[in-house]
């Protein structure tokens, strides 16, 4: 378990503030969303459970819409997951879950928590 303790600051133009965290053990995963505007890749993240520093999770700017998702293993071979909404003026913090080699109740998924 790590804490994060943020001041939040709602954004009210076409962006919103997301923070991405990866809770899937296993290899270092890309999230990688796309909507009509953007192509936004997360870089290969370790598990959080091996980078337990608050100060490494900041939030970015990301245009409102709705984004394709999708996992990558490595720079070839990924997981299509559910797509993702960000509203205007809201505050996120976006995660996967699961096993990126399995399915069905423990397969990989992307969760979201609003905070605002």
């Amino acid at each position: 378990m790590f804490i994060l303790q943020d001041e939040l600051q709602p954004r009210t133009d076409t962006f919103s503030l997301v923070r991405f965290i990866n809770f899937s053990p296993g290899p270092s995963l890309n999230l990688v969303l796309t909507s009509i505007r953007d192509t936004i890749a997360t870089g290969f993240q370790v598990f959080a459970g091996a980078k337990l520093k608050p100060s490494y999770y900041k939030f970015n700017l990301l245009h409102i819409g709705s984004y394709a998702a999708r996992a990558y293993r490595d720079d070839v071979n990924f997981i299509p997951l559910d797509s993702l909404r960000v509203d205007s003026a809201k505050i996120y913090t976006i995660f996967l879950q699961g096993y990126a080699d399995s399915s069905g109740e423990f397969g990989l998924k992307l969760k979201k928590i609003r905070h605002n």
